[in-house]
């Protein structure tokens, strides 16, 4: 059986690896792959650690930790990167719209339909004349083969945070 990325339908793999050479082999079985940097500073994330990871991982309560106790080691040249400290959730996603439409995964009736810019277009029932789901016409579902979401690029500092800290951040 063919992997089901070659049968149009979308995969998506949110890969916390913290290692740049599984993710290129990831790149390398797909084919038709678009990574997604989903960067964010260090002092972000752990102000929306709500378990606490990153705290008790600099405190030494817990171990392997990525961008505590591992390295991560960024993509070089994502197909598209985001900045998750910078901007509300619509505003990456379009931007991850945006950078798959400029890079040829998305069509543009594509990104503007997922940019709620245009309606999509009735399917038919193949009863009805239409051609159904297998009419031959692309979607969005089927453009990109996948999504990379990874984890912190570096280590900072490390630094005491309290319940207090971490909840008023929480509530910025």
């Amino acid at each position: 059986a063919l992997p089901i990325s070659r049968q149009g339908v979308i995969t998506v793999v949110a890969s916390g690896s913290p290692i740049r050479e599984v993710r290129e082999e990831i790149r390398r079985r797909i084919g038709r792959y678009a990574e997604v940097f989903v960067d964010c500073s260090f002092d972000i994330l752990v102000e929306r650690d709500e378990a606490r990871i990153y705290e008790r991982a600099m405190e030494g309560q817990i171990q392997n930790v990525v961008g505590v106790h591992l390295p991560y080691e960024p993509p070089p040249h994502p197909d598209v990167r985001v900045d998750s400290g910078e901007g509300d959730v619509e505003t990456l996603a379009a931007q991850v719209f945006e950078g798959l439409f400029a890079h040829g995964f998305l069509s543009r009736t594509e990104r503007d339909i997922l940019l709620g810019r245009i309606e999509p277009a009735p399917v038919l029932p193949a009863a009805e004349g239409g051609g159904g789901a297998d009419d031959g016409m692309s979607n969005a579902m089927d453009a990109v083969g996948v999504v990379e979401v990874t984890a912190p690029k570096k280590r900072a500092p490390a630094k005491k945070t309290t319940k207090a800290t971490a909840k008023t951040a929480a509530k910025k």
